[in-house]
């Protein structure tokens, strides 16, 4: 809903790739859909459908990512998590996005 959303990342040929990335629902410009005490109905939600694979990355966030971190960035960080040794550790990755974002917040 509204702002929150999600980037799909797989390998492709060694290299990582967005494969996906959902875009906002928003009534107009800084509008966007809620849920919640006078909210939107979240049976209008939009619902997406995808073909997922072995080593797929789904990043899921809100605005407090997507506003203040770079596409760029999210793939570099997932990327470098991804590298990290034969077991990706995913909490490692969410972490670290997170860090950046308030990172980037107090640095305004």
């Amino acid at each position: 809903m509204g702002d929150s959303g999600y980037t799909v990342y797989r390998r492709v040929g060694g290299v990582l790739e967005e494969i996906f990335h959902s875009e906002d629902l928003v009534h107009d410009f800084n509008l966007p859909y809620q849920v919640g005490t006078c909210g939107d109905d979240p049976r209008g939600a939009h619902c997406e459908s995808h073909v997922l694979y072995h080593g797929d990355v789904i990043v899921l966030a809100t605005d407090g990512l997507w506003d203040n971190v770079y596409p760029k960035e999210i793939k570099e960080v997932v990327e470098a998590g991804l590298k990290a040794g034969n077991k990706p550790c995913l909490k490692a990755i969410a972490t670290k996005l997170a860090s950046e974002a308030r990172q980037n917040v107090e640095d305004t």
